[in-house]
């Protein structure tokens, strides 16, 4: 009853609708309802009608739904009444039915049958010899699997009569997906989409019911990927109608970057189709699995909309080629238009990213000519150098506009501190001071907001630190004004507080205060050689700061290599995956094929070669012994060539002597054939024609060749052909892997046919490639990096060596012009500073006799030239970044790396203070000694005195006449009794003796105890004088011993003290000298 109540809604629908959809499914369902009616007239016998009907609607239930609803928006609603009635009616007795809905129950067995009908969607017709085939589990929407060759991978399990009827049998309580296929061998496509059901078989009979549209074919071949980092893309074929939907037929497929050259994909025919490809990247791993990254996603047709295709009909789609045109056409120039407009927004900083833009774009419409001229290989190349090309440049542009925001946090407090110094030097009242710093502060600080983008950036939310407060809009007020108040607090604090100093000398703060404003009142006495000497020292950072560039950048490289390669040709290899474990990955057979393939190609010799050993030390490969086993030798490496072709690219046939002694080099017929070394021949007491036995199989030496010549033998990359290892050594960091060659006498040789049957991992290393002219081979190894990842090639041309690779690379310009500026600096502060020590020589007395030492002498003068490269180093490095607004401006604009970064400033300022203080040191040293010749800077304690521990010898650095000793000693006397005065607390010299040396009655000693700091250091010491054996003069000593048997300091430091104390008495004595005009004693220097 209830077929029969379906057979009239049915037809009243068929009968009424006006819409051609609706028509078309109502005689759908007419035809399903007919033939599940069919199957229960032909199955009576076996089981009750009841569970048919229960079959049916199981499978067609939610078929028949969806199709209503996706009908709900097309007719009236009188014509959706008969439907909705319909699926009521489905609902009702699919919810009275036993929950073993989907499986008919006749008796339990192991296997159950499968049966069912295969039909013609379009005709309605039987599908006579279309195939079954059943994969164990449920299906997802993607599939991995070729469709041409689906019943080479599932098992075909039945097939269908004349009637379309089916009947198989599988294991019982299972989960299984079956698969209808059909084609005829009279059509060079696929006749038929393929369709599937997901069933689950508990042990009961169950009916399938297939229809088939009519289809044609689609050979994809070659990949869609484009980038490197790509592996996988989905291929989704989509009808305008939806009837791939409805009917359960094959919609999706994902395929794993995997080589496979062609695959055959069924649509739909004499209907609007389109396919969707999308490719991804993984970008990691999750707890569902791999976590994907669309890259790209384009249709065929590439001018969109949709194309029909006849039954039975093929056509060929090269995905490569439409993801070329694809990038070409749409996705490089989205690229370059992003990469631009990042670029406006930096403004002029971005001069040198926008070269790289327009070379990329360059590359781009030079693809583009070689896709309409149908070179594809390159425009592959072109489009992938842009491709790395843009991405770096939008890295570096993202890394611009964050430098450029962050610079200006200390660009400008480094603006406050640089005019507060202009303002404290050359201002010595407050206001004046203040005023004058405020003036430069403004006057910088405007000229930077107007030509550095920093500050314009920094009012972008994404960039503004206070971004969603009520200061918001105050960021650059405030950040001007607490700089300034910073850099006036850091530089006029020292000038504003009192002094802290003690009795013992002057505080750190004041003695910087001092020194610095002698040096600048030193520098405005001599405004006119000051000013000349800091423009050139201006000018000098500027052109550091402009003319300078260091970037490290990706993208494709050419390096020359040194070294004569042996011939002409490229040297192709594949790096590892780990390449920081492996010299070299496997070369991919697709990459080999795909060389082969080319026009320009004459031939493609490998080399085979064992994987590296890894250990510490790496274990050898293997052993090779005589023909009895009762010798072996140590076997470290093995090469599998192509005799012939390796003796014309390697001449690899020179290690054999010709002379016959040592035999010949093999010929490609050798396969049982061996290399040996002389070492190994000796060792194994084997020659020529002998029968060895290496990794368990049997060869015969052909040829014994010379380590030594194999050793030197080179490989179109400029290096030794031998095979590798890898070394292991442990680190702190980790362990690190050394490559390094075996040993030349450890190698074996043998045909690459035999070298892939031994049973060790021989992977092909490299290929050398020959090509028909040598102006082919730089295109060609161009062509292979960029195509294909992690590949390196070596191009061989003219007697050079080219290292090609797509990778990071460092660009620095303009450091060895700044090397000779930065001579030139030197040279002119020194030439400025030694004149100005010969003006000042009656001045240095003076300072040495108020009390100054060589040292704070010294520092004066330095700190002279240290206020020259601060002012000139920050006015350098500012106008530095406020040139690049003005080149704007010029007709041709120098290209630039342009430096945001908060480090060129630094950088700056060290290119001046270096250079200022390296042209001060010889001038500083030498007023240094004007007053006091005699007088080392220093006392130095050799490792021989270190080594005594109680007794430390220094040498004062002054030679006496004779006729002096006696007054140079009374003087040193009289100064130790003054500090023996009870009045001295801090520094004391007390038993004071002085008597003659009982070896050289000339000699005079004088003996004290020094004590420092209450009773913090107490030291014996004895000053004594020594005669020269070369001259008529004498030297004096200190000897020096700790009296405390511990000390808060160490006792060398006790010893160096007690020296400071003689030192200064000493210095006392050259200084009296200087003024009375008595100068008999003389410089150690």
């Amino acid at each position: 009853m209830l077929i029969a109540f379906s057979f009239i809604v049915s037809t009243f629908s068929l009968g009424r609708s006006s819409n051609l959809l609706l028509n078309i499914y109502s005689v759908y369902l007419l035809r399903n309802l007919i033939y599940a009616f069919l199957a229960l007239s032909l199955q009576a016998g076996s089981f009750e009608p009841l569970c048919i009907i229960k079959t049916y609607f199981s499978h067609w239930l939610t078929a028949e739904v969806m199709v209503i609803f996706r009908l709900r928006d097309k007719g009236s609603p009188r014509d959706h009444f008969p439907l909705i009635l319909l699926s009521l009616a489905l609902f009702i007795c699919a919810a009275l039915m036993p929950p073993n809905v989907g499986v008919v129950c006749a008796e339990a067995a192991q296997r159950t049958r499968v049966y069912g009908y295969v039909l013609d969607f379009e005709t309605h017709q039987p599908i006579p010899n279309a195939r079954i085939t059943a994969l164990n589990g449920y299906i997802s929407s993607f599939r991995f699997s070729d469709l041409a060759n689906t019943d080479i991978q599932q098992n075909v399990v039945a097939e269908t009569n004349s009637s379309g009827f089916f009947e198989t049998y599988v294991e019982s309580f299972k989960q299984y997906t079956f698969f209808a296929f059909h084609d005829s061998k009279s059509t060079p496509g696929l006749d038929h989409v393929p369709a599937y059901k997901e069933l689950a078989v508990q042990g009961s009979p169950c009916y399938i019911f297939f229809s088939l549209l009519p289809g044609a074919s689609i050979d994809f071949t070659e990949d869609p990927f484009f980038s490197f980092d790509e592996s996988l893309f989905s291929l989704r074929v989509v009808d305008e109608e939806g009837l791939l939907e409805i009917t359960g037929s094959w919609m999706q497929r994902l395929e794993f970057r995997s080589g496979i050259g062609r695959r055959t994909i069924a649509v739909p025919a004499n209907t609007k189709i389109k396919v969707e490809i999308e490719v991804f990247r993984v970008i990691g791993y999750g707890f569902r699995g791999r976590n994907l990254e669309r890259t790209a996603n384009f249709s065929i047709p590439l001018s969109g909309g949709y194309f029909e295709l006849e039954q039975g009909g093929q056509v060929a789609i090269n995905l490569r080629e439409s993801r070329l045109e694809v990038e070409a056409q749409t996705s490089l120039q989205k690229t370059l238009h992003d990469a631009r407009y990042m670029a406006e927004e930096i403004g002029v900083l971005s001069s040198y990213e926008r070269s790289r833009i327009d070379r990329a774009e360059d590359l781009v419409r030079k693809a583009q000519a070689s896709i309409s001229s149908g070179d594809y290989v390159s425009a592959q190349a072109d489009l992938y150098e842009a491709y790395v090309v843009l991405k770096d440049v939008q890295r570096s542009l993202s890394e611009l506009f964050q430098n450029s925001v962050l610079s200006i946090y200390f660009i400008t407090p480094f603006i406050g501190v640089t005019s507060s110094a202009l303002g404290a030097i050359f201002f010595k009242d407050r206001r004046r001071r203040t005023f004058a710093s405020l003036a430069t502060y403004a006057l910088l600080v405007a000229a930077l907001f107007f030509a550095f983008p920093g500050y314009a950036l920094v009012q972008n939310p994404s960039y503004n630190p206070l971004a969603g407060t009520l200061l918001e809009s105050y960021v650059i007020p405030l950040l001007v004004i607490v700089s300034f108040l910073l850099g006036f607090a850091l530089i006029n604090s020292p000038y504003t507080y009192g002094e802290i100093s003690d009795r013992r000398g002057t505080s750190l703060r004041s003695a910087i205060v001092t020194t610095f404003s002698l040096a600048a009142d030193n520098l405005k006495r001599r405004k006119l050689r000051t000013l000349l000497t800091m423009v050139f020292m201006f000018m000098a950072v500027l052109a550091f700061i402009i003319a300078t560039s260091y970037s490290h950048e990706e993208g494709f490289v050419v390096e020359q290599k040194p070294g004569v390669p042996p011939s002409e040709g490229i040297f192709v290899f594949q790096q590892a995956v780990n390449r920081n474990v492996m010299p070299f990955g496997p070369l991919e057979t697709s990459i080999i094929q795909w060389i082969s393939r080319q026009p320009e190609v004459l031939s493609v010799i490998p080399l085979m070669e064992n994987v590296p050993q890894i250990g510490t030390p790496p274990p050898p490969i293997g052993f090779i012994s005589n023909a009895d086993k009762s010798l072996n030798y140590t076997i470290s490496g093995v090469l599998g060539i192509i005799p012939s072709l390796e003796a014309q690219t390697t001449k690899l046939n020179q290690i054999v002597s010709p002379n016959g002694e040592t035999g010949r080099f093999l010929n490609d017929a050798d396969s049982n054939g061996i290399l040996i070394s002389q070492e190994a021949s000796s060792a194994l007491h084997v020659g020529i024609n002998d029968t060895v036995k290496f990794l368990g199989k049997d060869f015969i030496v052909i040829g014994i060749f010379d380590s030594e010549k194999l050793s030197e033998t080179k490989d179109l990359n400029g290096e030794p052909i031998i095979p590798r290892k890898v070394r292991v050594v442990e680190s702190q960091g980790g362990p690190v892997y050394l490559t390094e060659r075996v040993a030349p006498e450890q190698v074996v040789i043998v045909l690459s046919e035999s070298a892939s049957e031994l049973p060790l991992n021989a992977v092909v290393s490299r290929v050398n490639v020959l090509t028909n002219k040598s102006e082919d081979i730089l295109p060609l190894a161009r062509a292979l990096v960029l195509i294909f990842p992690r590949v390196e090639t070596y191009a061989s041309v003219e007697g050079e060596i080219k290292h090609l690779y797509v990778g990071y690379y460092q660009v620095i310009r303009g450091f060895t012009e700044s090397t000779v500026l930065l001579i030139l600096m030197i040279l002119n502060v020194g030439a400025m500073m030694l004149n100005v020590v010969y003006e000042r020589r009656r001045e240095v007395v003076i300072m040495s006799t108020i009390g100054l030492n060589p040292s704070q002498i010294t520092a004066i003068f330095a700190c002279e030239a240290l206020v020259m490269a601060f002012i000139a180093g920050s006015l350098g490095y500012l106008l530095g970044l406020t040139s690049y607004a003005l080149f704007s401006f010029l007709p041709s604009p120098p290209v630039l790396k342009y430096k945001v970064e908060a480090s060129w400033s630094i950088l700056a300022l060290c290119f001046s203070i270096f250079a200022s203080l390296l042209g001060s040191i010889i001038p500083a040293s030498k007023a240094s000694i004007l007053a006091t010749p005699s007088l080392l800077k220093r006392f130095i304690v050799t490792s021989k005195e270190r080594a005594q521990v109680d007794v430390w010898t220094l040498d004062i650095p002054i030679k006496l006449k004779q006729r002096d000793v006696k007054e140079f000693f009374n003087f040193v006397e009289d100064r130790l009794r003054a500090f023996s005065d009870p009045i001295r607390q801090e520094e004391r010299a007390d038993n004071i003796v002085r008597r003659k040396s009982s070896q050289d009655p000339s000699s005079e000693i004088i003996r004290f105890v020094y004590k420092y700091d209450v009773n913090k250091i107490i030291t014996e010491n004895e000053l004594f004088s020594v005669k020269d054996p070369t001259s008529d003069e004498l030297f004096v000593k200190l000897s020096s011993k700790s009296l405390l048997p511990r000390t808060v300091i160490s006792k060398e430091a006790s010893a160096r003290q007690t020296a400071s104390f003689v030192r200064r008495i000493i210095l006392e004595y050259t200084e009296r000298e200087k003024i009375w005009g008595t100068n008999d004693f003389k410089s150690e220097d």
